[in-house]
Order: C-alpha cells, then sequence, then structure tokens
C-alpha cells in the first residue's frame, strides 16, 4: 500500500460552539493524537483561506442550527471540502475517534480496515490484508460517565470476520472503534 499525500488541512480541525471548557479538553485530546485543532464560537465572517485550512468542522452539542447552517454555507463558498460533525455528547473521549476517521481521506483501495458494523451483539470487522485490529467500545451510562471496552487486539486474517460484543460492553448508546496502524473505522450501536 502506497501512503497517500496529506496537506495541512488532513490534520486540522475547527471546532465550534459555546460550551469553551469542553472544547479546550477536546482540542487538548485531538492534539495528543496529532491532530491540530482551534476553537471559535462563530466561523461565519472567517476569511475562505482560513476555513479550507480544516478538514474537519466540529460543532459543539449546544450549537444551534441555525449557526451549524451559516458555518456550512460560508465552508462551501470558501470551496472548503471539510466533513462536518456533531458531538455525540458532552463527553471529550467520544468524539476523538469520529474526527479522525473523518480525517482519513485515503482511497479505500489504499485501506486495511474497509468496512466496521454492529448487529445483534456482534462487531462486523473487514480488513484487506491480514493486519493486527483493535477494537473497542466506547459507551456513556446513565449518569453520562464514559466507559471504554477493549473487545479484541488481534491480527485478522483478509476476511470478515464477526466477533461477539459483551452486552455490557454495548449498553446503552455505544460507539463501535476499530483502529489498525494506517486506519480507524466507527460505527454507532443503537439500542
Amino acid at each position: 500500500m502506497t501512503p497517500t499525500p496529506t496537506t495541512a488541512a488532513d490534520r486540522r480541525v475547527l471546532l465550534v460552539g459555546r460550551r469553551a471548557a469542553l472544547l479546550a479538553r477536546l482540542a487538548a485530546a485531538l492534539r495528543r493524537t496529532g491532530i491540530g485543532a482551534e476553537i471559535t464560537l462563530d466561523a461565519v465572517g472567517a476569511h475562505a483561506a482560513e476555513l479550507r485550512r480544516y478538514g474537519v468542522v466540529f460543532f459543539g452539542r449546544t450549537t444551534p442550527q441555525d449557526e451549524r447552517d451559516a458555518v456550512r454555507d460560508a465552508s462551501t463558498k470558501a470551496r472548503s471540502d471539510a466533513v462536518f460533525l456533531t458531538g455525540l455528547a458532552p463527553i471529550v473521549p467520544l468524539p476523538v475517534a469520529p474526527v479522525e476517521q473523518a480525517l482519513d481521506r485515503a482511497p479505500l483501495d489504499h485501506r486495511r480496515l474497509v468496512r466496521l458494523a454492529a448487529r445483534s451483539g456482534e462487531a462486523l470487522v473487514e480488513v484487506t490484508t491480514e493486519c493486527r485490529v483493535r477494537l473497542a467500545a466506547d459507551r456513556l451510562d446513565r449518569l453520562s460517565r464514559p466507559h471504554t471496552h477493549d473487545l479484541f487486539d488481534a491480527r485478522l486474517p483478509r476476511a470478515s470476520t464477526a466477533w461477539p460484543c459483551p452486552p455490557k460492553a454495548l449498553r446503552g448508546a455505544s460507539l463501535l472503534v476499530a483502529r489498525t496502524t494506517d486506519t480507524i473505522l466507527t460505527t454507532p450501536v443503537v439500542p
């Protein structure tokens, strides 16, 4: 597999929202993974060249829909190809993996991990070549506390593999996260 060239926008995220403390913690978590992150209350008035610097625009959950639409319109006018994400919960660990996935612009034929799905208490993982895969489930409990359950960390052969998930790991709203050395995929698990 040949690595694809990256640009600065491939590793930058613009965090838009009103909860500065939460976004600051998210920015710090993203920076620890090597992703640049900046925070703003309003990206609508930003210069077009500035908006094109970001591969992802992440909206906090409390950002009103009209503001999200205005930022999307401004990005479209700026000819930005940013991916837009909205916060899953007011908890920092949960949005990091979806942001990482959104920043991965490698063509599918250059990826080892090509499919992740959840069905009937199982995770379905498909890889194009034998590689190590780590699978975890992130979820919030009824008190909005985050929990991570490591489900497996093993070499998988080229194929689709179904892996059983303990019911506790997928209780409530959960997010499955599969990682290889160069790819990350996430999928929500709806109760």
